[in-house]
């Protein structure tokens, strides 16, 4: 098999530099081509037919958001969406995971000496997941897509009970394909659910958008975890992109953030958090694997069932990427195995069943 064939896109010169440089690191990549405009992109797809693009969701000519609707429409290609760093642009980064992206990288302002083989290893990491992901069918509806729930102007709270000695407590841990299998999951919970714990592999800062776009789409109140959070029904908590999130036991349990080197090669990492709740929940920790490649959250999972908790893995149909679900099958971490539009029902079945 040859190596896998990557093209660039993005207007910025240095962007274009440091994500080849980045790219280059690893020998099973190569760089067929960049461009700096969707019209060059068009002609250089065609000519050079890459296995895998970065995609700059700001380009000159034509938005990258328009650019990839009109690509999913010919030529479906497995995409990395590279974008900048502010509020906008982790909104725009999401929207392309609706319109058929697989992944998305922060934009690079600085030099690959000054970004670090942190940045370079994320970057070979999410081409090569996007290069194995299960490509949507242009047109095919998705979780993502659906109108957001109807909220008032002045959204009643949900009832304010704390986790208590025998409340549960849901853990979600997703990767490649997580931001559509997490609001799968958490817009069919209702409002009275037992607090949720959710990590998705994501950049800093893009979290923020997909916190507040769960939220959008949930009945539960969903938000970036802080630390001291204590867990409440009726709420989610989403590990901030670049923190590490671990459960404390308390009474009610609450949450703790930690930075620290990457675990697994992410940060946040699923293990930890996995591994903290089965420390601190015991069989109260009610987990799910979800989609995406690697085998974070695995070991994680597996404390969790030994602890006397409920576990859970994505099955392989309705998995973007069958890796990490796949890994915990087998490595007998998973209780049980399902699809993605049978998930909810599961773990509230199970929460309720462990709650006294």
């Amino acid at each position: 098999m040859g190596r896998l064939r990557v093209l660039i896109i993005d207007d910025l010169p240095l962007a274009r530099q440091v994500l080849t440089a980045a790219l280059s690191t690893d020998p099973e990549i190569e760089v067929v081509g960049t461009a700096a405009d969707a019209r060059f992109a068009k002609e250089k797809i065609t000519r050079l037919r890459p296995d895998v693009i970065t995609l700059d969701v700001d380009l000159p000519d034509m938005d990258g958001l328009s650019f990839l609707r009109a690509l999913f429409l010919v030529r479906p290609l497995p995409t990395v969406v590279v974008s900048a760093l502010t509020p906008a642009g982790g909104q725009l980064a999401l929207r392309a995971i609706e319109l058929g992206a697989v992944e998305v990288m922060a934009k690079p302002d600085r030099a690959l000496q000054e970004v670090g083989e942190d940045f370079a290893q994320q970057l070979v990491d999410k081409v090569k997941a996007a290069a194995r992901a299960r490509l949507r069918r242009p047109g095919r509806p998705t979780a993502h897509l659906a109108p957001a729930l109807p909220v008032p102007a002045a959204r009643p709270s949900p009832p304010r009970v704390r986790s208590g000695a025998a409340e549960p407590v849901i853990l979600l841990g997703a990767s490649t394909g997580g931001c559509e299998a997490l609001l799968a999951i958490l817009s069919s919970f209702p409002e009275d659910a037992p607090p949720v714990v959710c990590v998705q592999h994501i950049p800093a800062q893009f979290s923020t958008a997909l916190a507040a776009q769960l939220d959008a789409h949930s009945r539960l109140r969903i938000r970036e975890a802080r630390f001291g959070d204590t867990l409440e029904r009726g709420c989610g908590y989403l590990a901030p992109g670049g923190r590490h999130l671990l459960v404390r036991a308390c009474h009610p349990p609450y949450l703790e953030l930690r930075d620290g080197p990457l675990v697994n090669r992410h940060r946040p990492a699923i293990d930890l958090t996995f591994s903290s709740a089965a420390e601190r929940l015991g069989g109260r920790a009610i987990a799910a694997l979800l989609t995406g490649m690697g085998d974070d959250g695995v070991a994680g999972l597996l404390a969790i069932r030994a602890a006397g908790g409920f576990t859970l893995a994505q099955d392989e149909a309705s998995s973007l990427i069958f890796g990490m679900p796949k890994e915990a099958i087998e490595r007998g971490a998973a209780m049980t195995v399902a699809p993605l539009d049978q998930i909810a029902r599961i773990l509230l079945g199970e929460a309720s069943r462990r709650r006294s």
